[in-house]
């Protein structure tokens, strides 16, 4: 007398044994966290190199006395005074045209706002508003003796942001997308594991007749 044998069916093409997804999915997350922390890593690294250029590119004038700048742009521009000090020491200053620019009184800054880069170290003092672009003699006084220099140029605060905010979006965003391909992942193969271990009744499947 024969005896029936149960019927299972085959794997999906592309699957696990149990019928699951492939564990290809498990490398794909994975791979998308590690490449998020990375990218975010050099999202910083340009950043900064490109705010320390930016910085470079400031127009200095000796602290306390007078020099010329020139804005190819009308704006609003950053006065930092760069010295290392804790304290910044007070001081007056005023922006004469000299090729028929325009811009207003400087005003001082109500932010906080500091950098050390490229051999650089200020913090934000005051603005420039320039409503005409040209040439210009910046004249600065102080009862101070404190040394330094001030820099004119644009906020770096938007650029820090963007560097920072960036970054932190890159390594949670990919964190998030890795995260949510292993879970999913492997609850399906758990799911398909446990559907093979109940055997082929769970699934509706029948043995097929014996002639």
């Amino acid at each position: 007398m024969s005896q029936n044998m149960p019927y299972t069916s085959p794997p999906a093409s592309g699957g696990s044994a149990s019928g699951g997804p492939s564990r290809i999915w498990y490398w794909l997350g994975g791979a998308i966290i590690v490449a998020g922390i990375v990218g975010a890593v050099a999202w910083v690294v340009l950043g900064i190199g490109a705010l320390s250029d930016e910085i470079d590119r400031f127009q200095r004038v000796p602290f306390g006395g007078s020099g010329e700048i020139s804005f190819s742009e009308p704006g609003s521009y950053v006065i930092y005074y760069e010295d290392g000090l804790d304290v910044f020491p007070g001081f007056r200053a005023d922006i004469e045209p000299l090729d028929g620019g325009a811009a207003e009184d400087p005003r001082d800054y109500t932010s906080d706002l500091t950098y050390n880069l490229g051999g650089h170290s200020g913090q934000a003092v005051g603005t420039i508003r320039i409503l005409e672009p040209g040439r210009f003699r910046f004249n600065t006084t102080t009862t101070s003796e404190a040394g330094g220099q001030l820099a004119v140029g644009p906020s770096i605060g938007r650029r820090l942001v963007f560097t920072v905010v960036g970054a932190l979006g890159l390594a949670f965003g990919s964190a998030i997308l890795g995260v949510t391909i292993l879970i999913v992942t492997a609850v399906k193969r758990h799911r398909a594991r446990r559907r093979a271990e109940q055997g082929p009744h769970a699934q509706g499947l029948t043995a097929p007749p014996r002639f």
